[in-house]
């Protein structure tokens, strides 16, 4: 990452790919109005306004912190846990740097070197969890439709929930992206984002609207999420505390089905326990969380420079 613009969101997968989509009888596309064509909350330009400010300050060459990061998965053979030092600084040569290390203590006499959790055996991460804001930086905003699609409470906060999708064409690391955000409309700070790529989103999408369009008796499909939640804070910026990455398989039935297991009744009767129609079951194939703690920072700028950039109350500090 050189400046926190062309590799916000790089993905490594060593290699779980979503599963192919099984659709039982015949798929009925609908097609939903874009999100350019639907009328526009007037809350939508403040926020947007404020997020982008958010991102440069995450291109701040004042901002520099190390966290440890910690994986566990299971569902891909045998389950597993490893431990990095994860850093994000600065650096005047290379511009902006985030990369992992082994975990150390005390004090090393040189820089430890950069691993990928790849090379211990973690079969899935999110290489960056911390640039989800740079889908909303300005220079992004003309390859993005923004939607404001409810309100909801996360982390104790009332939360604007803003969906986003790519404008095509669809660029590698650019806006390669669907999803929805939570967002603390008070300093346009992310809360919580949950996203797919394209392949998985088109998944999701032909499965929701072959199952709304009650044409066919069952639907299938597998798909993954990503889920990221900004459980840290410091100085009024929101930091990742942990990212679950979820495949997961999808089953929707038009009419009840008779469920495996059997109970037992007064009388003595067993009777077939009747799963409701309709409802969509979902088997977990794998899952991969990434946890963040003991944040440590080199450099941080104060809550009222923070403030004053994001809301421009007075001179900005300049980024």
């Amino acid at each position: 990452m050189n400046d926190g613009g062309s590799r916000e969101v790089e993905k490594a997968r060593v290699h779980l790919r979503s599963g192919a989509v099984v659709l039982i009888l015949a798929i009925l596309l609908t097609v939903s109005l874009p999100l350019q064509a639907q009328e526009e909350d007037p809350r939508l330009e403040t926020l947007l306004r404020r997020l982008s400010r958010t991102a440069e300050l995450f291109r701040d060459t004042t901002l520099q912190f190390a966290c440890t990061e910690q994986f566990r998965w299971r569902g891909a053979g045998d389950p597993g846990e490893a431990t990095f030092e994860y850093v994000f600084v600065y650096d005047d040569e290379n511009g902006f740097e985030d990369y992992r290390t082994t975990p150390f203590h005390g004090k090393r006499r040189k820089a430890p070197a950069e691993v990928s959790p790849s090379d211990r055996g973690v079969p899935w991460f999110l290489r960056s969890a911390y640039l989800w804001i740079f889908v909303f930086r300005e220079s992004r905003q003309g390859l993005h439709h923004y939607r404001i699609v409810g309100e909801e409470e996360v982390l104790g906060v009332d939360a604007v929930l803003i969906e986003f999708e790519p404008i095509p064409p669809i660029q590698p690391e650019v806006n390669d992206w669907y999803g929805v955000a939570w967002v603390d409309p008070a300093l346009g700070q992310l809360l919580k984002v949950v996203a797919l790529e394209p392949d998985d989103h088109q998944i999701r999408r032909k499965f929701e609207d072959t199952w709304q369009s009650n044409i066919v008796d069952e639907a299938r499909a597998d798909y993954s999420t990503v889920t990221t939640v900004f459980t840290q804070e410091r100085s009024g910026l929101r930091f990742p505390g942990k990212v679950t990455l979820e495949n997961a398989r999808y089953r929707w039935r038009k009419k009840p089905e008779k469920a495996k297991e059997v109970y037992k009744r007064e009388g003595g009767r067993n009777l077939l326990k009747e799963r409701p129609a309709g409802v969509s079951r979902k088997t977990v194939l794998m899952r991969v969380e990434q946890t963040y703690r003991d944040y440590r920072f080199f450099s941080v700028r104060t809550v009222d420079e923070v403030e004053n950039y994001i809301l421009r109350r007075r001179t900005d500090p300049s980024p």
